[in-house]
């Protein structure tokens, strides 16, 4: 591929994907997630605490006091928050999820829109998901919840802007950005770390994602009342901030590089794939698995834009679209065609696409960084700025009645 070509596939993705905002922090989405928090733990405070965390019924209904919220111009009259336990060695943050109600809208080119009627933005879910032992009480709970107030917070404020985002029609994606998006989510390459660290990394820098950046960091920075002086060490200690210069400093070579560790593993998935290995050295086995990973990324990806702007009005309609023919109006069928030539441009020359996103990789990166860099703007100064905002733990703790021995050694595992 030409190099003019390529920074021009790259400007587009970067037009489609970036709105230009200043912040790109709602007002008041800060102040909303943490009353969801709060809200959240005041539910479980209404639990007796040596109670099992299975024990929880559904969740609660946040609507703060019949008032609602306001997030700029969105009012949502309430939030419920519903909490999903998967199973793990020890309590652990698995992350956040919200719904989407973006539709594909027909002959428009297979935009992402929103539905017309905006009142479904009025009431929204979110699922906090928890990883747990069999056994956690409800104390346990509530105080490792109190140790990550910062994370969770900050989570609450990111789903949230998804939310605002999807209400704004803020990037209207077209269908194909947002199957990348679905497919980069749950992509997995059995135990070759470097492959799916690099569909991760393909999540992280979406434009998807990084339109709630800021407001996760402005949360987290207002939750730990950080100062103006304390900034940059905030912003670059911060796991955003780390995992996009990760992304940014990606390259196509150290990937390879890093590849020649995980031979055996790429040896087990060519051989379930039924590819010959026999008499092959390790960059013919790296260039087989590379291979192996653009056609499962290339069909993955048709087979989600398929799902997206399909709209099954039965069974056999719903399996033609898991098979690439979605039951679409005639007048899309052009537009679809053209979104899944686009998707199978680079064929199957992986080099081609790999040295494609790592361009990619470090102009969103770049971008991203500059996007959270703004954040510094929302700090108060430090005359402003009268107290620190979040308390020690042993204070959080004693708010809430609990007594038991503080658990100064709590770890959390990574999750993905």
């Amino acid at each position: 591929m030409k190099l003019d070509k390529l920074k021009q596939l790259i400007k587009e993705e970067i037009d489609n994907t970036f709105l230009n905002e200043k912040v790109g922090v709602p007002d008041n989405i800060t102040t909303v997630a943490s009353q969801i928090f709060q809200g959240y733990m005041d539910f479980l405070q209404s639990y007796p605490g040596d109670m099992d965390i299975t024990d929880i019924n559904g969740g609660p209904t946040i609507d703060n006091s019949g008032k609602g919220f306001d997030i700029a111009d969105l009012h949502l009259n309430s939030i419920y928050v519903e909490i999903e336990l998967i199973p793990h060695s020890e309590l652990a943050f698995g992350g956040m999820a919200v719904p989407s109600v973006q539709k594909f809208a027909p002959n428009s080119n297979l935009k992402m829109l929103p539905p017309k009627d905006l009142s479904q933005f009025e009431d929204v879910s979110i699922r906090l998901i928890i990883a747990t032992p069999p056994v956690v009480s409800i104390e346990e709970l509530m105080f490792f919840l109190l140790s990550e107030k910062p994370e969770i917070v900050s989570s609450f404020a990111h789903e949230l802007k998804h939310w605002y985002d999807g209400y704004k029609n803020i990037g209207g994606s077209k269908a194909k950005d947002r199957a990348q998006y679905h497919m980069s989510t749950h992509a997995s390459f059995g135990d070759v770390t470097p492959i799916n660290d690099f569909f991760f990394a393909l999540y992280f820098i979406s434009g998807i994602e990084s339109l709630v950046r800021p407001s996760e960091l402005a949360s987290e920075m207002e939750i730990k009342g950080v100062t103006r002086k304390e900034f940059y060490d905030f912003l670059t200690q911060s796991k955003v901030f780390t995992k996009l210069k990760d992304i940014r400093d990606w390259t196509y070579d150290g990937f390879r590089a890093e590849l020649k560790n995980y031979i055996p593993q790429i040896k087990s998935l060519l051989r379930f794939a039924s590819v010959s290995i026999r008499g092959k050295n390790e960059d013919q086995l790296i260039d087989d698995i590379l291979t192996l990973v653009l056609v499962n990324a290339t069909n993955w990806h048709s087979s989600e834009l398929a799902k997206i702007v399909s709209n099954p009005q039965s069974f056999r309609d719903m399996i033609d679209s898991m098979l690439g023919k979605p039951n679409i109006a005639d007048e899309d069928i052009k537009a679809f065609d053209k979104q899944i030539d686009n998707i199978q441009k680079f064929g199957k020359d992986y080099e081609k696409y790999f040295k494609y996103n790592e361009k990619l990789f470090h102009m969103l990166a770049d971008d991203t960084i500059k996007r959270i860099s703004k954040t510094y703007s929302l700090i108060p100064s430090d005359e402003e700025l009268t107290e620190v905002k979040i308390a020690n733990r042993e204070a959080w703790y004693k708010a809430y009645g609990y007594k038991g021995k503080l658990d100064t050694k709590l770890k959390r595992p990574k999750l993905r």
